[in-house]
């Protein structure tokens, strides 16, 4: 029997979107680790085809960010919606699953 070796994203939603550019939380799990998944910011290009996140397999796979990086990453993001008068809600609500307070 053959392992499936396939790293996947559950519970995820889309929190930033600029353009063909969107940010997505939830939970990620790497190569199907018998650990479960973890909380995870994933990045990808929205070039409007069909599914319109990339994927393997039909399951969703954008980039996944290091997690020293969300901090500074969430908080930038933040600001950017900030400075265009927009809802950080959503921001908000993923930065909370790492205990990180947006400044």
């Amino acid at each position: 029997m053959i392992r499936q070796m396939i790293s996947y994203w559950k519970n995820y939603k889309e929190i930033y979107r600029s353009g063909e550019f969107v940010v997505i939380f939830g939970e990620y799990n790497h190569l199907n680790s018998k650990n479960g998944s973890e909380l995870c910011i994933g990045m990808y290009w929205d070039h409007g085809e069909l599914p319109s996140f990339p994927n393997s397999r039909g399951k969703i796979s954008p980039m996944v960010i290091e997690r020293t990086l969300i901090e500074g990453i969430l908080n930038t993001l933040a600001k950017q919606r900030k400075q265009h008068n927009q809802s950080i809600k959503s921001i908000e609500d993923a930065a909370k699953g790492f205990d990180i307070v947006i400044s």
